[in-house]
């Protein structure tokens, strides 16, 4: 896999853009486009996909009780009940990424109809065994979908990661969402203060990993590309942002370790006492920050023009 030009438009950068970029490695540099403005790590090396995910962050374990898979269901419950709010009590949801299956086992309590596609083996088998989800594992990149029309298609941190997202995405949308139909987006946001503040060590940019780092413009470019409204969007997530920002405030203050892997894995109570410090003051800042848009995260709710709906909501 290489990436050699923007992920959206398809428009290789010249020597100024790449000499002006943000280089991660030797290998990486965080690049924007001369001609949509969209920022994305720009790489001309192989590099493997199988052997990137085999990082620590992604290792497939089993983590339903720990402070990470609370923090997780706290989040995705408010979706849910979001989700209940614009289509009933009984929609059905097509979780695209879904990973180990955490949101939909939610969905699935609330008593929605659910649907996975994830191609990672051992994330599919885990929501397969632990939340007795249906998951298709095949590699998707256009048509219908067994069980389509669906009523709502959410994609949790799925697109940063994506050489053509937006391909995927407008034959995802096309091909399997109902007229009257929501979809759930969220990515990370690069404009945020914690990305701005963290630099290249900013816990979501995550390279080589994630390609796309996507700003509020090009994320909502991308959604109505298809047709579609935002209708509310957020910028405040007590997981993915509130991590971002707490692993910021500790890398300030000199902390080097992986944060997630940490409290997946680990019971460290140095780690623990200094979370302890530095969690009500990046919850401040988080909050503070989601209501400039400058939250760790935009998640935007959106809808086929003909739903009807057509005010955004911040």
């Amino acid at each position: 896999m290489k990436q050699a030009s923007c992920p959206l438009c398809s428009t290789k950068p010249d020597a100024l853009g790449l000499e002006n970029g943000i280089k991660i490695s030797e290998d990486f540099t965080i690049v924007t486009c001369r001609k949509c403005d969209h920022r994305y790590t720009y790489f001309v090396v192989n590099v493997s996909e199988e052997e990137i995910y085999r990082d620590e962050r992604y290792r497939v374990i089993d983590n339903r009780n720990s402070i990470f898979d609370k923090m997780l269901s706290f989040e995705y419950k408010r979706v849910v009940g979001k989700i209940k709010q614009r289509c009933g009590s009984e929609p059905g949801v097509l979780d695209f990424g879904s990973g180990k299956g955490k949101f939909l086992s939610l969905c699935k309590e609330a008593g929605f109809r659910t649907k996975g596609v994830e191609t990672s083996g051992p994330r599919a088998d885990f929501a397969r065994k632990f939340y007795h989800l249906e998951i298709d594992s095949n590699y998707y990149s256009k048509g219908k979908l067994l069980g389509a029309p669906f009523d709502v298609i959410s994609l949790f941190h799925v697109l940063e990661h994506l050489s053509k997202p937006k391909d995927l995405f407008t034959n995802l949308i096309r091909d399997n969402l109902g007229r009257e139909g929501l979809v759930v987006v969220e990515v990370p946001n690069i404009d945020s203060w914690q990305s701005r503040w963290a630099g290249k060590n900013w816990l979501q940019l995550d390279v080589p990993r994630h390609i796309n780092h996507f700003s509020q413009d090009s994320i909502i470019s991308l959604i109505e590309s298809c047709g579609l409204h935002p209708v509310e969007i957020s910028y405040f997530s007590s997981h993915v942002g509130l991590l971002g920002m707490l692993r910021t405030c500790l890398g300030l203050v000199g902390y080097k370790g992986d944060l997630i892997h940490s409290l997946k894995n680990e019971k460290s109570i140095p780690l623990y006492l200094l979370i302890g410090v530095l969690l009500p003051v990046s919850t401040v800042l988080e909050t503070v920050a989601s209501l400039f848009h400058r939250g760790g995260i935009i998640r935007i709710y959106a809808s086929n023009p003909h739903a009807g709906e057509n005010n955004v909501d911040s």
